[in-house]
C-alpha cells in the first residue's frame, strides 16, 4: 500500500485514501486480531534456523 502513495507534489486525495484504509485498519482490524490471539502463548514459539518450532 505504501509503494503506491504519491511523493511530494502527487495526488492528495491517494495520501487521504491510504490515511484512512491505515485507519480502518487500526480501528477496526487490529482489536479483533488481539481478542483472537487473547489465548495462544507466544513464548512457546521460536525460529530456530529459519525453521518456526511450534508446541
Amino acid at each position: 500500500m505504501m509503494s503506491g502513495m504519491p511523493q511530494y507534489g502527487g495526488n492528495v486525495a491517494a495520501i487521504h485514501t491510504a490515511v484512512d484504509a491505515l485507519h480502518d485498519l487500526s480501528h477496526d482490524a487490529l482489536p479483533l486480531m488481539v481478542d483472537a490471539m487473547g489465548d495462544v502463548d507466544l513464548t512457546r514459539f521460536s525460529v530456530e534456523e529459519s525453521t518456526r518450532q511450534s508446541p
